[in-house]
């Protein structure tokens, strides 16, 4: 997943690269967010994907919603750091909550 500021205003923007082409198609966002996870989870077959979250206090609501949706569903084992003070989307804050991911917290460089 990759999430910034610039995709962090833009609905499952942290997703853009993987989700499939929908050129000219209108969908409502769960509609994305089953589409997405699909791909996802054809990308690891029968298994889960690894799902790398760095920063994951940038990514936009529905990404971090997604990301919660598919470690909950056992679709991806994921991986997030967090730098410490920054506010964290309730999807990501949520993974370490509901035990479904290490939380790993970032120091600034000395």
């Amino acid at each position: 997943m990759s999430a910034n500021r610039s995709f962090s205003g833009v609905p499952f923007g942290a997703f853009a690269h993987s989700l499939p082409d929908t050129a000219g198609a209108t969908s409502s966002p769960l509609d994305v967010a089953r589409r997405a996870g699909a791909a996802l989870r054809r990308l690891g077959g029968e298994r889960p994907v690894v799902l790398g979250v760095d920063d994951a206090h940038l990514p936009d609501d529905s990404s971090a919603g997604l990301t919660h949706h598919l470690a909950a569903s056992g679709a991806a084992f994921v991986v997030a750091t967090v730098r410490v003070g920054e506010p964290v989307p309730h999807g990501v804050r949520a993974l370490w909550k509901d035990e479904l991911t290490d939380r790993v917290e970032l120091q600034p460089p000395k």
